[in-house]
């Protein structure tokens, strides 16, 4: 006996149409895995299962997916419809029942209907087997098996009816995605030897992953503040939601209609449940959405919220006389900046600096000042690196803009 290096445990890669569903769809290759690991799963997916094998002339041969245009290429003889695949796995039986009313178990491995826990991961819809994943209208079907069983699967139609029976065993070890053009057969040939290899994003992927994330995926926040359809709303206000369990991250969106057609703003991922927002547009109307995430990918969105902010007529000006109305520099800065502000009349002003909560930082004036240019500095070395917005209030109205801290 000699003894030899424990070879490396090979990895499969996922291909590039596979991928791509995941990044649509927000899922984390490296979660999905360790996630099906934890659980014992693999995953089975077919990009196209119409697409036939040249030399597989010995069952059904013309596919065609119910109530779907995709079939199987250059048909021109009878033309099976298939709605389903049918998932078996081994067990360990001898076949014989000697009037016991299931096969006495044994050494003999013969294919039953799954029935191992693994497959309750699927996704299933009211009439279906347990044991069968509905085929996608693109031809393509994606489901989570148990691991290390050989697994073997057939097509079937609308009314579950066995229509192509596979030939080959497959085997899956914990968290692999095995992915194939259209699985049939050992045979490279394709139906027509110009026909390529199907390279469509398989949507039954896709939607077993939407399945997928809605019981990894936090819930929907709610919305608390500003309450919906308020007005004389702040121009920079702080919008408030609820919490929710098992959220890491939140994402808030403002647009100028309700279909979100056009976005204002998307927030970077936030821990908190407020943010304030300076808006600087009075009289207007907008609307306002969160979406809560954690590692397993994105929860749908919050419902929709709308608020007007205060209605002043009065016009602020954003510069004068070719001068910034209000401006800071540097920006982004380390401990100090110095913040400019233009009066057009002697007035008295505010000039307060804030924290992305909306939550007061510092107030830097707060009294009476001439027509003209004005400096003030902030010495912001005790405060943490961030983004900050400083707003000037005067009897016309109030500007904010924002800068940055950065260590």
């Amino acid at each position: 006996i000699r003894a030899r290096t424990k070879p490396v445990r090979r990895t499969s890669i996922l291909p590039s149409p596979e991928q791509q569903v995941l990044i649509e769809e927000g899922v984390d290759e490296k979660k999905l895995r360790d996630d099906m690991k934890q659980n014992n799963l693999g995953m089975l997916v077919s990009r196209n299962v119409t697409h036939r094998d040249k030399s597989d002339h010995q069952q059904p041969y013309f596919l065609k997916v119910h109530n779907s245009l995709t079939q199987s290429s250059d048909a021109h003889g009878k033309i099976y419809d298939v709605d389903h695949v049918q998932l078996y796995q081994a067990d360990y039986l001898r076949g014989l029942k000697n009037k016991h009313p299931v096969p006495i178990p044994g050494r003999r491995i013969l294919p039953q209907f799954m029935h191992d826990t693994a497959f309750s991961f699927n996704p299933h819809t009211v009439g279906e087997q347990s044991y069968s994943v509905k085929i996608a209208p693109d031809g393509s079907f994606a489901a989570f098996v148990p691991t290390q069983r050989a697994i073997v699967s057939e097509l079937a139609d609308s009314n579950f009816n066995p229509v192509v029976r596979e030939r080959y065993w497959i085997t899956t070890q914990p968290g692999e995605i095995r992915v194939c053009a259209s699985c049939h057969g050992t045979n490279d040939d394709a139906l027509v030897h110009a026909d390529p290899a199907p390279q469509n994003k398989p949507e039954a992927l896709r939607s077993l992953l939407r399945y997928w994330k809605s019981s990894h995926t936090p819930l929907s926040p709610e919305l608390i503040s500003p309450p919906n359809d308020s007005g004389n709303i702040s121009i920079m206000p702080t919008l408030i939601w609820s919490k929710v369990n098992g959220a890491k991250t939140y994402q808030v969106t403002i647009a100028s209609t309700q279909d979100f057609a056009k976005i204002l703003i998307a927030s970077s991922p936030l821990t908190d449940t407020m943010i304030l927002f300076p808006l600087n547009q009075n009289n207007t109307t907008f609307f306002w959405r969160v979406q809560a995430s954690d590692d397993a990918g994105a929860a749908a969105y919050s419902g929709i919220w709308k608020f007007t902010t205060e209605g002043k007529s009065t016009v602020f000006p954003e510069s004068v006389d070719g001068g910034d109305m209000l401006s800071n520099h540097p920006n982004p800065f380390s401990s100090t900046t110095t913040i400019d502000f233009m009066l057009q009349n002697a007035e008295a002003i505010k000039l307060k600096v804030y924290n992305i909560l909306g939550q007061e930082v510092i107030t830097l004036a707060n009294d009476f000042y001439s027509t003209g240019k004005h400096s003030l500095q902030w010495d912001a070395s005790s405060v943490p690196s961030g983004t900050y917005y400083f707003r000037l209030q005067t009897a016309k109205g109030i500007l904010t803009k924002s800068m940055r801290i950065v260590r």
